[in-house]
């Protein structure tokens, strides 16, 4: 009995280090069917454990971890938190995907912060996309 429950609880780890997406989302099309996907509530919960055992060293590292794995880089360049821009054309917004509600609760749970802290990070990584990834260098 205790070579099976021991067995189970590594296939379940295991299982938990996988992202039940298919990711990174390279663009909006594959964001909306894995929004759609998100209505499924095994693979909502899958999702979320596999958001809390990534993990980071604080809620911050938490959320660049998430974010640059969920998303390309190039596609989080067309995303933004609230979806608004100053800038001319709207950007995607983050905020009331399915995936955003998963990532702020996972993050706030397991990193013991509230959501309003999350949130706010969020939309200051997505902020500063346009640096990453060798973005700043190209600025200079």
């Amino acid at each position: 009995m205790g070579i099976i429950k021991c067995s189970v609880g590594k296939k379940n780890t295991y299982e938990s280090l996988l992202c039940p997406l298919d990711i990174p989302l390279k663009n909006k099309l594959e964001l909306d069917v894995a929004e759609e996907l998100l209505g499924d509530v095994t693979l909502t919960a899958k999702l979320v454990s596999w958001c809390e055992t990534t993990g980071g060293k604080d809620f911050k590292h938490h959320i660049r971890r998430l974010l640059s794995k969920l998303l390309s880089h190039s596609f989080s360049l067309e995303i933004n938190f609230t979806g608004t821009s100053k800038k001319g054309s709207p950007k995607i917004a983050f905020k009331g995907t399915n995936l955003c509600k998963i990532i702020v609760s996972s993050v706030a749970r397991s990193q013991n912060v509230n959501e309003a802290e999350v949130e706010q990070f969020c939309g200051r990584w997505f902020r500063g996309g346009a640096d990453r990834n060798g973005g700043r260098a190209k600025r200079s």
